[in-house]
């Protein structure tokens, strides 16, 4: 009889020592699990959209002030297109006929010679033929 109570005793011991170990294991694989899947986020950060970079740059380029100074570069170096100058100043629509009235030339003096105009069908603007195959725009 004591036998058989040692046995079970032991068999006892045995299953509950198994538990105890399996736990352990089962904690410690957990917790590595936990600990890479932290170190995974680390890594992750957010998703970055099209839109969110655009709102990000803005922001980014608000904060340090390279919008301004590109702004102020512009404003600075920037030449207005000839289309802007007319639409700015009307003036200038009649610049040329004020500056032959300064000069003290009436306009009935201005002469066109029509005849330049009168046959441009003829001409051959489009012809490549006499360009000069070893040209280079940048040497003189």
């Amino acid at each position: 009889m004591i036998f058989s109570l040692v046995s079970s005793a032991q068999e006892w011991l045995n299953c509950k020592y198994d538990e105890l170990k399996n736990e352990a294991e089962n904690e410690k694989e957990e917790a590595k699990r936990r600990l890479e899947e932290e170190e995974r986020k680390k890594f992750e950060g957010t998703r970055v959209t099209v839109e969110s970079f655009m709102v990000w740059k803005t922001n980014f380029e608000r904060d340090m002030g390279i919008t301004e100074r590109k702004e102020k570069i512009l404003g600075e170096t920037r030449k207005l297109t000839g289309k802007e100058l007319f639409l700015q100043d009307n003036t200038l629509n009649e610049s040329d006929l004020k500056f032959l009235m300064d000069a003290g030339e009436p306009i009935e003096n201005v002469r066109i010679d029509e005849s330049l105009f009168q046959n441009i069908e003829d001409l051959e603007l489009d012809s490549d033929d006499d360009d000069d195959e070893d040209y280079v725009p940048d040497e003189k």
